[in-house]
């Protein structure tokens, strides 16, 4: 099925190849929904294509076609909101030019460029992308609006699967993709896997996704004024999906995207509230810390022998995770500066087992150096959107995508499953249009 689907989606895109605003609201309208792995027998172990990067590349292919009809629109475009942004851009240039230099240092091979070029559709292209086509708050609330829809048929698939107890995602699914008899089987945990794997690859980056888009689904249902009935629905179904997903990161991630609606709320009131939580944050931030070192710290004195062999043996459970943050540090001092460059199956390729922090692989591939640059990107962003929010600036969806933005930084802690983060870039590009005092008329078509 996953295959079919594959074939017509490409076919439509194909015929559409010329309305590039059309193919981007539905590739973000798809996204939840295109089949994790298309199987293609390439090279001696073979290879597996995902739908998204088949649709980024006809994307790509068609924002070349569109670039050479409209170059000097697009060129004022995206020159405008770079004067703007230059330093936060400046910064995301600079970390996929530390990948490309690593690459060349280290692996010099022609497929790891390929598996390189795919790291530049899901984060620069689809960056600029962004900024070239929402090019008004009108456009941000097209794009919320396809956002919401989504959201919604998700939630919907969600709450049928638990009722039928019948995995519905997994006709979105390929061959290759390992899938549950029954639903209900998704509540025992086996090998950090809870419910169906189909458009998601297993409940965190479907509970990601359900967490990251909540506060812009919620937004949206305010401006538009829908009833205060259809609002409490929503919030209850977030939690269901939530909880039937059985993602640990997702609900622990609902818990701080709470805590950050209201603490960006109550920061804004006066002054007496900002004292307050200030106090509350330095608590809070103190009783982590503290926690955090007992549990490294007795984790470190109590482990020896083999992290492989370990890690097995707990079944990827919370003590087999955070043992990577030794297995990493020991092989990272072989390439501390710039890391081993891009290499596919990284896990596989450095003996660590699953790898689940997105900033462990940074390091990996592109060691401090890199990391710092990654981390800067962050900072600077969240930054800028913080300083919007503080002056007053009037955007609508500036405070969901600041949550967002928050949240899918934190998630990388837990996870390193890279599709999601394209939501990453594409509110990076919103933050940066939201920074751009200017609107300049006009649409690619």
């Amino acid at each position: 099925m996953g295959t079919v689907l594959t074939i017509i989606t490409s076919a439509y895109y194909f015929m559409q190849f010329h309305k590039i605003t059309l193919l981007y609201f539905l590739f973000i309208f798809l996204i939840p929904f295109l089949p994790r792995y298309i199987g293609l027998g390439v090279g001696k172990e073979g290879f597996s294509l995902s739908l998204i990067r088949i649709l980024l590349m006809i994307l790509f292919m068609a924002f070349a076609v569109s670039f050479t009809q409209n170059s000097k629109y697009i060129l004022n475009r995206i020159q405008l909101v770079y004067q703007k942004n230059k330093i936060l851009i400046n910064t995301l240039l600079l970390f996929f030019l530390l990948k490309i230099i690593s690459l060349l240092l280290n692996c010099n091979t022609f497929p790891l460029y390929i598996i390189l070029f795919n790291d530049f559709l899901f984060s620069i292209f689809i960056f600029f992308l962004t900024i070239v086509i929402i090019d008004s708050e009108e456009s941000i609330e097209r794009l919320v609006k396809v956002l919401f829809y989504s959201y919604t048929i998700v939630l919907v698939i969600v709450i049928i699967e638990y009722i039928v107890k019948y995995p519905l995602l997994s006709i979105f699914a390929s061959d290759q993709m390992t899938l549950l008899e029954d639903v209900s089987q998704g509540y025992v945990k086996d090998d950090g896997r809870y419910r169906v794997s189909a458009g998601f690859d297993n409940p965190i980056p479907l509970g990601e996704y359900l967490t990251i888009l909540f506060p812009l689904v919620i937004s949206y249902i305010n401006k538009n004024k829908y009833s205060l009935g259809l609002t409490i629905i929503y919030f209850l179904l977030f939690i269901f999906a939530v909880y039937a997903t059985g993602s640990r990161a997702a609900i622990l991630m609902s818990v701080i995207m709470v805590y950050l609606y209201i603490m960006f709320n109550l920061y804004k009131s006066n002054q007496t509230i900002r004292i307050i939580m200030y106090i509350v944050n330095f608590i809070i931030a103190g009783f982590a810390v503290y926690f955090t070192y007992n549990f490294i710290s007795g984790l470190i004195s109590g482990f020896s022998g083999s992290f492989l062999a370990y890690s097995s043996s707990e079944e990827r459970s919370s003590v087999s995770r955070a043992l990577q943050y030794i297995a990493i540090y020991a092989k990272s001092i072989e390439a501390p500066l710039l890391g081993f460059g891009r290499v596919r199956n990284a896990s596989v390729e450095f003996q660590l087992g699953a790898i689940d922090n997105y900033y462990f692989i940074v390091i990996l591939e592109v060691g401090i150096i890199g990391l710092f640059t990654y981390l800067t990107f962050n900072y600077l962003l969240i930054r800028m959107a913080v300083r919007q929010y503080i002056s007053g600036f009037t955007n609508y969806y500036l405070f969901p995508i600041l949550i967002s933005i928050v949240l899918i930084i934190l998630y990388q802690i837990l996870v390193s499953v890279p599709d999601v983060y394209i939501f990453l870039y594409i509110f990076a590009a919103l933050i940066c249009i939201m920074n751009t005092t200017q609107y300049p008329k006009g649409e690619i078509n």
